[in-house]
C-alpha cells in the first residue's frame, strides 16, 4: 500500500509557496538586516569621503589661479567654435643668448 504524504491532495502552486515561506522566511530577515549594516556602514565612508574632497578643494581651488601662477604658460590664442574663427598661438622657441659659447 502506497503512503500519503504530507502534501497529497495540495496544489503545486501552495506546494512550492509553503515550501519558500518555510525555508526562506528566516533568512530573508538575516539578509536584510546585514544589507542594511552594509548600507549604513557605505554611508558613513561616503560622508568621511565628501567632507575630506571638500577641505582639500577648499585649499587647493587651482581654478582661481592663473597659468603663470600655476607654472604653466598662458594661452595668448582664441579657440572658437570655427576653425576659421580661431587663432593659433605657439610659445616662442627658447634660444640661448647670441653671445653664449658654442
Amino acid at each position: 500500500m502506497r503512503s500519503k504524504s504530507l502534501t497529497a491532495g495540495l496544489p503545486t502552486c501552495m506546494i512550492l509557496t509553503l515550501a519558500v515561506f518555510v525555508t526562506g522566511c528566516g533568512q530573508g530577515a538575516a539578509d536584510v538586516a546585514k544589507l542594511e549594516a552594509e548600507k549604513t556602514e557605505l554611508k558613513a565612508k561616503i560622508a568621511a569621503l565628501k567632507s575630506e574632497t571638500a577641505g582639500k578643494l577648499a585649499t587647493n581651488d587651482s581654478a582661481s589661479r592663473t597659468a603663470s601662477e600655476e607654472g604653466g604658460l598662458e594661452f595668448k590664442g582664441k579657440i572658437a567654435k570655427r576653425y576659421e574663427d580661431s587663432v593659433e598661438w605657439w610659445e616662442k622657441k627658447k634660444r640661448p643668448p647670441k653671445d653664449a659659447l658654442t
